[in-house]
């Protein structure tokens, strides 16, 4: 059966999708040059330019379990890299023997790989400003502030 051309279908609107929302929120994002994990070999692997990002977020009721990871992600958005950042074992060193990659190397690890939790990525940037951001931030995880 066929209605008169002036009933309009009703509209729909499209809102946030409380599904999708994450309880992370970025601490700091930076645009890398080439993000690596280096360590352990058998899972070495060269994820190439995109954006890398830490993120915190703080769970339960009373918001008293708080959870660091990083992030990295390619140039149009897709998480190539996820991993978490514990401040007992978070180590940052900026590797000064490849002055002119500006070039950091940090310990993260995945909770899922029982056999090779702790990782170690090497981040290569742009920028010597934009790494000093990035190992001050991390820092202050590892510290605990």
């Amino acid at each position: 059966m066929m209605k008169p051309d002036d009933e309009e279908a009703p509209a729909i609107q499209a809102g946030p999708n409380p599904a999708n929302k994450s309880p992370y929120r970025k601490l700091i994002e930076q645009e890398v040059d080439k993000y690596k994990v280096v360590k352990p070999i058998e899972l070495k692997k060269n994820l190439c330019n995109g954006k890398v990002s830490l993120q915190v977020a703080e769970l339960g009721d009373d918001k008293s379990i708080i959870k660091y990871r990083v992030v990295f992600m390619n140039k149009i958005g897709k998480i190539l890299y996820n991993a978490y950042i514990e401040p007992k074992l978070a180590k940052i060193r900026h590797v000064t023997e490849k002055v002119h990659k500006n070039q950091l190397k940090i310990a993260c690890y995945k909770p899922e790989d029982p056999k090779n939790k702790i990782q170690y990525c090497v981040i290569n940037f742009g920028k010597l400003a934009e790494l000093q951001a990035f190992q001050k931030e991390y820092s202050n995880i590892a510290n605990g502030s």
